[in-house]
């Protein structure tokens, strides 16, 4: 019976080691599938986060662009600018294009360069003048 004692001891030691090996293998699995699960919804949210980060920057261009046409317009229209108002165009016009921003808002902006710089007291000197020049007409 020794032999045949033997022979059952190696048949449970290799079901038990069967056993453990399933038990570990079927651990290791769901280990790699929580891992992938995290894995695609932290890949997700970067792309979301990327997609995200995209319309800001295109809504910030959209933004600028709209400033920049409508100083300029404003500046053209009076025929002149202030320093205040470059100082504001070229750092507008510096983070327009840092962002992608293309030559149609170049061209206005080189344009805008071109206008005549007042000092804040000269405008307000010629507003007074042509308020003066309009009540003396009025009156």
């Amino acid at each position: 019976m020794g032999r045949i004692d033997k022979v059952i001891e190696t048949i449970y030691i290799q079901i038990f080691l069967t056993a453990v090996t399933a038990v570990i293998t079927g651990f290791i699995g769901r280990l790699f599938v929580k891992l992938d699960k995290k894995e695609k919804k932290r890949q997700q949210e970067e792309d979301e986060q990327e997609e995200f980060k995209k319309a800001m920057q295109e809504g910030l261009q959209a933004i600028l662009r709209d400033r920049i046409m409508q100083m300029s317009s404003y500046c053209m229209e009076q025929g002149h600018t202030q320093v205040f108002m470059v100082e504001n165009m070229s750092h507008m016009f510096s983070s327009y294009k840092n962002l992608g921003g293309n030559g149609a808002v170049k061209h206005i902006y080189e344009q805008f360069m071109t206008l005549p710089v007042v000092q804040l007291q000269q405008e307000n000197q010629r507003k007074e003048q042509t308020q003066e020049s309009q009540d003396h007409e009025n009156q």
